[in-house]
């Protein structure tokens, strides 16, 4: 055959009737898959959004005013990591050294991390969460969000609650990769 010949060839295919009917089964599937994908940059745009106004309104409803967003950020990943230096925390929070040396100083002072010394280098000094830097980042103890406690009670299903903790996770796995 030529190399026209199976271009023909393979733009006309015969099927048995079966085959139509499957054919036209995969094609209204691949059709319906492509209709309902969902443009990336507009659900990453719509999460930034969304984020912004939800720390937005909860700052306006917190009375404590407690911990800053870069506090609980920090607590928040040595929650997930158990233990970091002040050079991971830096690194992964993307501060300048200075500024992590202020933040631990300020959680250290509040009595919510403490270092430890690394038993195989003394050098090394492994940060970690207090129990209650630990209490307070699992939300069992202060720094309550009075809007997002209100609009999770409130606003939300017992179904829409368990969605709301499923994506919480994997949203979580976002944010410390």
């Amino acid at each position: 055959m030529s190399p026209q010949q199976i271009g023909e060839t393979a733009a006309a295919p015969s099927f048995s009737p079966q085959q139509k009917g499957f054919r036209e089964i995969c094609d209204q599937i691949e059709a319906a898959d492509a209709a309902e994908s969902v443009p990336l940059p507009a659900v990453a745009a719509r999460l930034r959004v969304v984020f912004v106004l939800l720390l937005r309104r909860s700052r306006q409803r917190d009375s404590t005013g407690r911990l800053s967003p870069s506090k609980l950020s920090v607590m928040g990943r040595l929650d997930r990591f158990e233990t970091m230096t002040a050079t991971e925390l830096a690194q992964a929070e993307a501060l300048r050294p200075q500024t992590i040396r202020n933040l631990i100083d300020e959680l250290r002072d509040e009595g919510l991390i403490v270092g430890v010394r690394d038993a195989d280098d003394a050098r090394r000094v492994n940060l970690m969460l207090t129990g209650e830097g630990r209490a307070m980042v699992r939300g069992t103890r202060g720094q309550d969000d009075p809007f997002l406690l209100d609009a999770l009670r409130e606003k939300l299903t017992e179904s829409q609650r368990r969605k709301v903790i499923d994506v919480l996770e994997i949203l979580e796995d976002i944010a410390y990769s």
